[in-house]
């Protein structure tokens, strides 16, 4: 259970990353839509 502790909180790092670079439409945008943004993440 200890160990569930410590990765929970790594799940939530990756997740505020992953907002981060979709908070960019203009790059999204640039590269044509949400297909690309998706394949590069």
């Amino acid at each position: 259970m200890a160990s569930s502790a410590p990765d929970g909180n790594t799940s939530s790092l990756p997740m505020e990353t992953l907002e981060g670079q979709t908070e960019q439409p203009a790059s999204v945008r640039k590269d044509g839509g949400w297909i690309p943004a998706l394949l590069i993440i």
